[in-house]
Formats: structure tokens, sequence, C-alpha cells
């Protein structure tokens, strides 16, 4: 698969992202790992979460990330994979108020929250 260099950065992406929505919900444990597996054997290293995906399915929230980083940590490959996850979103009981969710306090608590889930600091 073709990589494409993020301007002023080292990071190389695969030109496919795996979004990971589902993981964690309706794609769990050895599902997870199996299309993980596929998507990096094809040449794919790019995967975008959220700490907000599924979040409207019982104990949906963070389970993206959670998972992800399981499959990153069983798997030793934090340094081959390059994530993108977001912070600033409103909780799913009140989706439309978004008060103080872009404040830089809790932009940078969200994104603290995300990198354990994610078992990273990087």
């Amino acid at each position: 698969m073709k990589r494409l260099k993020i301007n002023t950065t080292e990071l190389e992406v695969s030109e496919l992202c795996l979004g990971c929505l589902p993981f964690g919900t309706r794609i769990s444990g050895e599902d997870v790992a199996n299309l993980v597996n596929v998507f990096r054997d094809a040449g794919g290293n790019f995967f975008d979460t959220a700490h907000c995906y599924s979040g409207w399915e019982p104990g949906g929230d963070g389970v993206s990330e959670r998972a992800l980083g399981d499959y990153i940590k069983a798997n030793g490959c934090r340094d081959s994979v390059v994530i993108a996850t977001k912070g600033g979103h409103p909780g799913m009981d009140n989706y439309r108020r978004v008060d103080d969710c872009l404040s830089q306090g809790r932009i940078i608590a969200d994104l603290d929250d995300s990198l354990a889930r994610l078992k990273t600091d990087v």
C-alpha cells in the first residue's frame, strides 16, 4: 500500500486509514485482531479512533481506543502504527451541549485519557 508523508513531520501513513468505530462493541477480541492483521499485512499502518466511538451503545465510551490499544500492546507494534484520535467531544448524554468541550484543560484531559486507553504516551 502506498504511504503518504505528513508534511513537517517524519510520519508516513498508509493511504488508507482503518476506522475503528465498532472496535470493542460490534467487533471485539479475536475479530479485532484478525481485521487489524489483514489491514497491516496489506501495508496499512494508520488507524482512526476516538473515545466517543460507539458511545451511544451501553458501555461503549472509550472501548474503541481500549480495543486498539490492547491489540497494539499485545503485538508490540506501537513503533509501526500511526493513531489518530480526538478530544473535545461532548458526552453522548448531552450531545449538543459544548460548554467547555474545547477548553484547553478539557482537550488535554481528553487526550491524556485517550493515551491511557491506547496504552501509549506518544
